[in-house]
C-alpha cells in the first residue's frame, strides 16, 4: 500500500475540551462551539453528517444542514419519502 496520503495530515489544535468549559447542558456546550465555528468563517458551518442504518443494518451517511437546536435536539429538514426518513422511521438511533 502506498504512503501517498502520509503527508496530507494537518493539526487540529484550535481548542481543547476541559472540565472548566463544560456546561450542565450538552446543547449549551454545542451553542458555544457553534458560535466559535460561525466566527471562524468556516465554509458551511451548518453542514453535518447524519448516519443511519437500513432494515438490513447497512449503515448510510449523508450531509444534512442544521436548521435549529434546542433542548429537544437537533433539527434538519428532509423529504419524508427519502431513504434517510425511512431509515429513521425504522430505527431512530442515529448518529449526528
Amino acid at each position: 500500500m502506498s504512503d501517498q496520503y502520509a503527508d496530507s495530515r494537518r493539526e487540529y489544535s484550535q481548542g481543547t475540551l476541559s472540565e472548566e468549559v463544560l456546561t450542565d447542558s450538552p446543547f449549551t456546550l454545542f451553542e458555544n462551539w457553534f458560535e466559535q465555528v460561525k466566527n471562524s468563517q468556516t465554509n458551511d458551518p451548518t453542514a453535518m453528517v447524519l448516519s443511519t442504518v437500513d432494515r438490513q443494518n447497512v449503515p448510510s451517511q449523508r450531509i444534512v444542514l442544521l436548521k435549529g437546536v434546542d433542548q429537544n435536539g437537533f433539527r434538519f429538514f428532509t423529504n419524508l419519502t427519502s431513504q434517510k426518513a425511512s431509515d429513521i422511521t425504522n430505527n431512530p438511533a442515529v448518529s449526528l
